[in-house]
């Protein structure tokens, strides 16, 4: 990748991560002035933010996982900084109402904190400390306990944790999809075609043993839930093609799941030979090829 191109997959990356770290903070914020379901809310932020680095990710067109990495450590940190800055401002709001003035105010924190600013004012909100609602037997409110001092930046840490979590998840599973370097392009399903059910084992075999012939003979266009896929570049014919099998198996409950058991790289050779050997493909085309 040149210095040109990487600059801006620097900039679409991360661009997307800032932005939606702070529409995710901000919109935490204003939840947490209505109604702040106790690690609920950090669950559904990670996700959006990580949703949106993954398609940073794909946006970039930047297949490093340290850059994936780096954005889904980056990203929650400062989204959960700005969130904590405007609940601290929220509370100076309060508190400025309350004793008639900001110089009152901090001189307040002063006495209680030795200090003013971010860390004073969050020290302060955990003393005040959070209530944590739950039900009594009958289905009515109980009292609320409230957790505060140590507890409270315990709790906090378990925050970020959970919100930290999909953000590094998201990207790190975008970046494992196929990429042609040659034309900076993401694979795309080029298509697929099904696995004879009562064949599965045997084009299993076959293709570990590169026998396409009787790979072709395992497949028919349709009626099966075996499925064989094959995903390409959708620029150029130089790249390898991926090749991968799904199986229908079940997963120990009664219910059937697809589940991988083949994923290869194949050489342009090879796939000209398995095309040859009557290998066809049926829709859906062009869909963003699978992790």
């Amino acid at each position: 990748m040149g210095a040109r191109a990487r600059a801006g997959a620097v900039a679409a990356l991360g661009g997307t991560g800032l932005a939606a770290a702070l529409a995710g903070a901000w919109t935490a914020h204003l939840l947490a002035g209505v109604f702040y379901a106790a690690i609920l809310v950090p669950a559904a932020w990670g996700a959006s933010l990580g949703a949106a680095l993954a398609a940073g990710v794909r946006w970039s067109r930047w297949p490093s996982r340290r850059a994936a990495l780096a954005a889904g450590l980056a990203a929650p940190l400062l989204s959960y900084a700005v969130f904590h800055a405007l609940q601290n401002g929220r509370l100076r709001q309060r508190c400025v109402e309350r004793l008639g003035g900001r110089e009152e105010y901090e001189q307040v924190l002063l006495e209680r904190k030795g200090s003013t600013g971010f860390w004073a004012e969050l020290s302060l909100r955990a003393d005040t400390g959070m209530t944590v609602p739950r039900r009594s037997r009958g289905g009515r409110r109980a009292d609320a306990p409230v957790i505060s001092g140590a507890a409270m930046y315990a709790y906090w840490a378990v925050e970020l944790a959970v919100l930290s979590a999909a953000c590094i998840l998201f990207p790190l599973r975008a970046v494992r999809r196929p990429f042609c370097a040659h034309c900076r392009r993401w694979y795309v399903l080029a298509g697929e075609t099904c696995v004879v059910a009562a064949r599965a084992e045997t084009a299993l075999r076959a293709l570990e043993r590169r026998d396409f012939a009787l790979f072709a003979e395992c497949l028919v266009p349709d009626g099966s839930v075996h499925l064989a896929r094959l995903e390409t570049c959708p620029s150029c014919g130089e790249s390898p093609a991926r090749l991968r099998l799904q199986f229908a198996v079940d997963d120990g409950r009664g219910r059937a799941k697809r589940a991988v058991v083949y994923d290869r790289m194949l050489s342009r050779e090879s796939l000209h030979s398995l095309r040859s050997a009557g290998f066809v493909l049926r829709g859906p085309r062009g869909r963003p090829a699978g992790r």
